[in-house]
């Protein structure tokens, strides 16, 4: 029986994001298909039994799984972790997963604070650092998506890497292949301020600094002028590790100045916990996700559409990115221009008042649906576990003499930037 590790520097558990989900999921396939899985990640808490064993992200769980490891699948981490999967799983057979570039996410992020301002500074120069040693020293690669791997072929040819002797698998995101069912109300009637018969929007993720959420509260504000029987409800404002974004606290600000907050516009100050967001879902009419235009953008894969195709909820997107030409493509939602809250407000109207227009997209979403099944997903990833990777000889030696030089570096540059983020705090 092979033994897999799944590592991911996000929170595991209960209440868990979009990298927390997949590996979750996957690791439940994985383990349906005879392998052994153990899960590495942050705060991890279960209230009932997985099928898979898991850990918390430490020093000592990654070297101590290290031994009896056949395949290591690692998704993020910092310099501690990076230095630990390429010294420890060394020989090992290893897979990136670069389904959600950070790379990009962190070039949006937003901060107040001196400490803040430095640390979004140096996780900028360490993503350039670690997927250069992702390139040179891993021979596996997953994406989620086809611009995600030509992106991924550039990294490797900067790097000098010879791409023959790389694999690189699109794994996107998936759900379930049984359709939910609703098990109680949890907005219609129950939130108050929002009735029965509301048309309800429904913000699935998180209002990450790389999304757009004020666009639209704006966009609601042109709304509910002539329908005000529409509500907006956001299901987590807070991340589960406990992180608040700029963009979280503008949305509440800017809420609150229209007027619309808690009339209609509802914020869920924390997270809505991964077993209980379906009950959620069900209870809205379309899902809506809205982003600027960005790298982040044109590479990203937004999981928590899926969602909405597993509820079978329409969807209103911005264009820019791969699910905007599926969305197209499958007309199974409407698209808008980035930042046009003028736009927004004419679509959420335009399916509100067009019960013909959503019955259509709801068809048309059920079709789509057997797309992103995780035992789907699974079965693809087990098969890049079981792909023999092409076999060169590691040596030790000129390994650490690749690391230690990147981490020079990184440290000066580290301390570069310290000190030009305490000049400009000055200035």
């Amino acid at each position: 029986m092979k033994t897999i590790v799944l590592v991911t520097n996000d929170v595991i558990g209960d209440i868990c994001a979009g990298p927390g989900i997949r590996y979750i999921e996957l690791g439940k396939v994985m383990v349906s298909k005879g392998y052994r899985v153990i899960l590495l990640g942050k705060k991890p808490s279960f209230s009932s039994p997985q099928p898979f064993s898991y850990a918390p992200l430490t020093v000592n769980n990654i070297i101590k799984f290290s031994k009896g490891c056949d395949c290591l699948i690692l998704r993020g981490g910092g310099p501690v972790t990076t230095l630990l999967a390429l010294l420890f799983y060394r020989g090992k057979d290893r897979i990136a997963d670069l389904y959600a570039f950070t790379h990009f996410e962190v070039l949006q992020l937003e901060s107040s604070s001196f400490l803040e301002k430095y640390v979004v500074e140096v996780r900028k120069v360490f993503h350039r650092v670690k997927l250069g040693l992702y390139c040179r020293h891993f021979k596996k690669f997953m994406v989620s998506n086809e611009r995600q791997k030509d992106f991924l072929y550039g990294a490797l040819f900067a790097t000098n890497t010879a791409v023959e002797e790389k694999e690189i698998t699109v794994i996107p995101f998936g759900y379930p292949s049984l359709r939910p069912q609703k098990t109680r109300a949890v907005l219609r009637g129950v939130v108050s301020g929002i009735e029965k018969n509301d048309f309800i929007l429904i913000w699935g993720g998180g209002v990450w600094d790389w999304l757009d959420p004020v666009t639209l509260v704006k966009a609601m504000s042109r709304v509910v002028k002539t329908h005000s029987n529409v509500k907006l409800y956001f299901m987590g404002l807070r991340a589960p590790s406990g992180y608040l974004p700029e963009n979280g606290k503008e949305l509440l600000k800017v809420s609150e100045e229209l007027g619309l907050l808690d009339r209609n516009i509802f914020i869920n100050r924390d997270w809505t916990p991964y077993n209980e967001r379906l009950d959620f879902l069900l209870d809205a009419d379309v899902g809506i996700g809205l982003h600027p235009e960005s790298l982040e953008t044109f590479f990203s894969f937004r999981t928590r559409n899926l969602d909405y195709v597993y509820c079978g909820l329409p969807m209103i997107h911005t264009k820019g990115d791969v699910w905007a030409n599926m969305i197209e493509r499958n007309k199974l939602g409407l698209t808008v221009p980035p930042g046009d809250d003028e736009e927004v407000a004419g679509k959420i109207v335009e399916l509100c008042s067009n019960a013909s227009l959503m019955a259509e997209m709801k068809e048309n979403v059920r079709r789509f649906f057997p797309a992103f099944t995780w035992e789907a997903i699974g079965e693809k990833a087990l098969q890049s576990v079981e792909n023999k990777a092409r076999k060169t000889r590691t040596s030790l030696l000129p390994l650490c003499c690749d690391i230690a030089g990147e981490y020079l570096i990184f440290g000066l540059q580290s301390l570069f930037i310290f000190f030009r983020t305490v000049m400009k705090r000055r200035g």
